[in-house]
């Protein structure tokens, strides 16, 4: 037996158990293919179909989604991501209730949180709405906290979020620890964040422990571990929703760093792994000589320079001239070689190691949050 058949065994269901029974899924099968096949023979379904003009009630769909195929989905996508073992370990749980989460971006826009989905930091920035269905006089706590963001132990975790609330009405929670936006060092990657519902199985506990000071942005107060916090309510709590999302850097977090939670920015860089040195050869057959330089360089050295070349043709005091409208129409020089030629090319097109010399703004002149200067020109080469 391996290591992961061992875990797999070792792991424990610490949620509800499944609504359905085998039999009642099985019927519940049968007759969804009933359907299936009813609508299947229906020719005016198929034209409709073939013709791009068949319609479905989204409603409909997504009330189908939650009853029956929710609660698959989001452990799949759970386990995927390793959100189970980095909470509780050898615990797993398969949701019961549909936990919806969004977040404002304006009056009328929400960005969801759905299972994994990529959400900037300035979309997280408020408090988010939190829904779900619930039957009168239950009790459920909603923890929020991000796996990844620890600036200390990968172990632990940080509390964003806790709330004690009455059925669904949200008015009406007891707040355990204020909202925290989430925090991503920058260059760290994507960091996970999740929302857990836990329904109280014996009425009202105390959770006086888990207390934080109202308003605090201490990341050391705020430290937390969701395995320990189940350890200790395991008879009063039993996990029934989840939702999670992944959150990466922007510029919005720069003054949270420096303003609330009075640091520096915390960046990180990616170190590739050194590649297997390839001995310079002093007459290689087959090689532009200047493409063959380029590759027993520091990539850093090569950005400095094309950096220098495009700061040496602008003037702090003077517009940017316009762009040629169609670089690739001007002539080349007289009597240049062809590697000459080929670097005047991606040079004009800004591509390879010229695409530091592409034109962007630190400093949007639109509302719309700062976009780092690569994105808007698809990924570099």
């Amino acid at each position: 037996m391996n290591l992961w058949d061992s875990e797999r065994d070792a792991r424990v269901d610490i949620g509800f158990p499944i609504p359905f029974s085998s039999r009642q899924r099985k019927n519940d099968q049968i007759e969804r293919l009933r359907k299936w096949k009813e609508l299947k023979r229906s020719h005016e379904r198929l034209a409709l179909a073939k013709q791009g003009k068949l319609k479905l009630d989204y409603d409909v769909q997504k009330k189908e989604w939650e009853t029956h195929d929710f609660r698959k989905q989001i452990t799949c996508a759970a386990e995927h991501y390793r959100i189970f073992q980095d909470l509780y370990e050898y615990g797993f749980f398969h949701p019961n209730t549909y936990l919806k989460v969004r977040y404002p971006v304006s009056d009328e826009e929400f960005a969801p949180v759905h299972m994994g989905n990529i959400m900037t930091a300035s979309d997280t920035s408020s408090v988010p709405d939190v829904t779900y269905t619930a039957q009168p006089g239950e009790l459920f706590t909603l923890v929020m906290t991000s796996l990844d963001s620890h600036l200390e132990t990968t172990e632990n975790e940080y509390l964003h979020w806790m709330l004690t609330i009455p059925g669904n009405d949200l008015s009406q929670a007891t707040t355990v620890c204020d909202y925290m936006r989430p925090i991503v060092p920058k260059g760290a990657g994507y960091h996970r964040v999740v929302f857990v519902l836990y329904k109280h199985m014996k009425g009202q506990i105390d959770l006086s422990k888990e207390r934080r000071t109202p308003k605090s942005v201490s990341l050391r107060e705020r430290t937390f571990r969701s395995l320990d916090f189940y350890r200790t309510h395991q008879d009063d709590l039993t996990p029934c929703g989840l939702a999670f999302f992944q959150c990466k850097w922007d510029n919005s977090l720069v003054d949270f760093y420096h303003n609330t939670l009075g640091m520096k920015v915390p960046v990180f860089e990616h170190i590739p792994l050194k590649p297997e040195k390839q001995k310079f050869k002093k007459y290689p057959e087959g090689e532009s000589f200047n493409e063959y330089i380029d590759l027993f360089r520091d990539p850093k050295e090569i950005a400095e320079e094309i950096y220098c070349r495009r700061l040496k043709s602008l003037n702090p005091f003077e517009e940017e001239s316009p762009e040629k409208k169609y670089p690739h129409a001007q002539p080349f020089p007289r009597g240049a070689p062809s590697w000459q030629k080929t670097e005047i090319s991606r040079e004009r097109a800004k591509m390879g190691k010229y695409r530091h010399m592409r034109r962007f703004s630190l400093w949007e002149q639109t509302e719309q949050t700062y976009v780092q200067p690569y994105d808007r020109y698809g990924p570099r080469e």
